[in-house]
């Protein structure tokens, strides 16, 4: 699994993209990655892209070892907005198992398959 951090000119938005075959591994070390980035601020917003992600190799297993992953840093994402584009529906699914269990933690996030509707939905206008 590869994935690509990038940043906009004013800070304000992280875009992570990732390619290939989904890892567990993979997504804890992105995260990690993004986290300790000096570019990192409690208000940002976040387009995690997977359309070019397979998930299909995902079960709910590791879906709740990835939601256990995330619990120790949700204190410090509140005030984040997350839009998660998909391009199947197995990943639209996995993603909804994924915010059903993180949904009390401190940040908000959507799930999407066009790009338009998650900028829209971060600016707040979805």
């Amino acid at each position: 699994m590869d994935w690509q951090l990038a940043f906009s000119a004013d800070g304000s938005r992280l875009t992570l993209t990732f390619q290939g075959v989904a890892q567990v591994d993979g997504f804890i070390a992105c995260c990690q990655e993004a986290g300790r980035d000096p570019r990192w601020q409690s208000d940002l917003s976040a387009v995690l892209d997977l359309r070019d992600l397979d998930m299909a190799v995902l079960d709910q297993g590791d879906i709740l070892h990835l939601v256990d992953a995330h619990k120790p840093h949700a204190a410090r994402l509140a005030g984040n907005r997350v839009a998660v584009l998909v391009s199947r529906p197995v990943a639209y699914g996995l993603v909804r198992m994924w915010l059903g269990y993180t949904e009390n933690l401190a940040h908000t996030h959507g799930v999407f398959y066009r790009l338009e509707e998650a900028e829209a939905w971060l600016r707040g206008a979805g």
